[in-house]
């Protein structure tokens, strides 16, 4: 199988052989044509001038006496037969008389010559076309310009196809270097990234290379921490298990205390399995969202009077700031996947927030942000969930992991305040099968602030949607 360099040399030189050949061919045929025109030309002037002379040397002579002379003399010049006949078909003159006379043959060319004084036809004027001296003089001009066209075909080729190895050779070295990178990458080495060449088309193939090589490499290691994280998650709860039985084993707890934390930790775990699956099911596009209308009011309230209850136990306020308009206007969503995100963002403002917070949930009209899902679009507008909270806020250099699988701003995965870390993650995904978006911002207090917007049609729903 050849490689680059010798594929790009053989169509290096077709190129330049295919051109050099055809420009010479189309350089000779024109070469000979304009040739052919001049030689016309020429001739049409020749018989003018000889027509011209012989009817002047009639008109100063009175007849055609002594015209052999002057006839030689024109032959000369000319470097062709001449033969000249009178009124009655006499030779009068013959250019080289030492040659048999031809004015039977069609291949000559034949001129009537009329009295300058009276029109009257004084005779007829023969030239032959025969190759004479000029027709080899033309020969010989053909013969140099096909030495010329093939000489400047030679010397095209020697300098184009040395050029065309050299500005190639960018190109060969490009490619080269990018079938290397796949080659490596194939086998196994992800951190592998092309350098950048010059060429634009090549440029944008490098980069699709590093962007795709970089993607591939951020899931294989978002595969492993997955892999580990759900080990590890897995884990916690079975050994949990296992140590509640063994203390019961060893009468250190009650039957009814083991039985009891058993029970919480198969209960955690079979709803780490859930979120898993659920997380699955959207990133496969394969959750089936069960839409229908409903008002803000009937969407907002039961995940705040829930979280209430859940606060009030550390004495933190959760407020609804929900206008009278705002609270009947109808979306379309699934409500019970919406309350299960706006019962992750409550459970997880009070879960962080100190004693006697406050958490405010915010709610109204607003259209599409300009960095979401709909680019801006506004349509019949959109809804926007604001929950805030007093608690510490979000480390900026964590606001890009807060929606990360797995991800906790506790890094010890403390259980208390830390969840599974899998909450987040399914709130995004959600949100935007509902065709939204969702961000995390630290507030103007300094606590954490999420922002939620939905689109305001039914229309917007994503095709995944029933």
């Amino acid at each position: 199988m050849r490689g680059i360099r010798t594929t790009l040399l053989i169509a290096f030189a077709t190129v330049v052989f295919t051109t050099v050949i055809t420009v010479s061919l189309f350089f000779r045929l024109r070469a000979e044509a304009e040739i052919d025109e001049f030689d016309e030309r020429t001739d049409e002037i020749q018989l003018v001038r000889m027509e011209h002379w012989l009817l002047g040397y009639h008109s100063s002579a009175g007849d055609w006496y002594d015209l052999q002379a002057f006839i030689e003399e024109m032959g000369v010049l000319y470097g062709q037969q001449i033969l000249v006949e009178d009124a009655e078909g006499q030779l009068v003159g013959n250019s080289q008389p030492l040659l048999e006379e031809q004015t039977g043959l069609t291949d000559w060319t034949t001129v009537p010559l009329f009295s300058r004084l009276n029109d009257e036809r004084i005779g007829t004027l023969y030239v032959s076309s025969a190759p004479g001296l000029r027709t080899t003089l033309r020969r010989s001009l053909r013969e140099s310009l096909t030495d010329i066209a093939i000489g400047g075909a030679i010397l095209a080729a020697a300098i184009a196809i040395p050029l065309s190895i050299l500005f190639g050779r960018p190109i060969i070295r490009s490619v080269s270097n990018l079938a290397a990178a796949a080659e490596q990458f194939g086998s196994g080495n992800l951190g592998i990234r092309t350098s950048q060449p010059a060429t634009r088309e090549l440029r944008t193939l490098a980069e699709s290379f590093n962007r795709m090589a970089h993607r591939i490499e951020h899931a294989q290691a978002l595969r492993r921490s997955l892999v580990a994280d759900t080990a590890h998650e897995i884990r916690t709860p079975l050994s949990n298990i296992r140590g509640f039985i063994e203390a019961q084993t060893d009468g250190l707890v009650s039957e009814t205390e083991a039985l009891s934390a058993i029970d919480e930790e198969s209960t955690m775990l079979a709803s780490l399995v859930d979120d898993l699956q659920l997380l699955a099911a959207a990133d496969a596009r394969e959750l089936t969202l069960r839409v229908e209308p409903c008002t803000a009011g009937e969407l907002l309230r039961r995940p705040v009077e829930r979280a209430r209850a859940l606060a009030a136990e550390e004495g933190t306020e959760v407020v609804l700031d929900l206008s009278d308009d705002d609270e009947t206007r109808t979306l379309h969503v699934d409500r019970l996947r919406m309350t299960q995100v706006l019962t992750n963002l409550l459970n997880n403002a009070v879960q962080y927030c100190p004693p006697s917070s406050r958490i405010v949930v915010l709610a109204g009209s607003r259209t599409a942000p300009t960095d979401g899902p709909t680019g801006g679009a506004t349509g019949d507008g959109g809804f926007e969930i604001v929950v805030e909270d007093t608690g510490p806020g979000i480390p900026e250099d964590q606001h890009e992991h807060i929606f990360d699988r797995f991800y906790r701003l506790e890094h010890s995965r403390s259980r208390k305040t830390g969840g599974s870390g899998l909450g987040l993650t399914i709130a995004r995904k959600i949100v935007e099968l509902h065709g939204g978006s969702i961000s995390a911002e630290n507030g103007d207090g300094g606590g954490a602030r999420f922002r939620m917007w939905l689109p305001g049609s039914a229309s917007i729903v994503p095709p995944s949607v029933t």
